[in-house]
């Protein structure tokens, strides 16, 4: 299988709050999304806690439908300082039968790839 990266770094002159402001805000990841998949968010309420799933309509042209949802599990939550989620989809519990990674009203979230965050160390600022 072969894997797809993207990666880019800058440094602007913003707040840390106006940064965790865009990146809790589903709303803004389309414009924000390197990849070009990411197309509108299901769910546009800010990100707010550990545990709360948040849904996004997404495009790749080698996905076998083309558009697809995606399902992201916030693990990480720290106001102003830190949010990270996993991607992955909510089966009908009906239908789940392995790999809950957590669940909230009868789903069960089944995660499909890992995301692994690291915050800035105190001494240098970074990861």
């Amino acid at each position: 299988m072969n894997a797809e990266m993207v990666s880019a770094r800058a440094t602007i002159e913003v707040s840390a709050a106006r940064v965790f402001a865009v990146l809790t805000d589903p709303g803004q990841h389309a414009a924000i999304d390197g990849t070009g998949w990411v197309c509108e968010a299901l769910d546009p309420e800010p990100i707010t806690a550990s545990g709360q799933v948040f849904r996004m309509n997404m495009f790749h042209p080698n996905h076998p439908d083309g558009n697809y949802e995606i399902h992201n599990l916030v693990w990480l939550f720290d106001q102003d300082r830190a949010v990270a989620w996993r991607p992955g989809f909510v089966e009908d519990p009906v239908l789940a039968s392995s790999g809950s990674a957590g669940g909230r009203g009868g789903t069960t979230f089944v995660r499909s790839s890992r995301v692994r965050a690291r915050s800035p160390t105190p001494t240098t600022g970074r990861p």
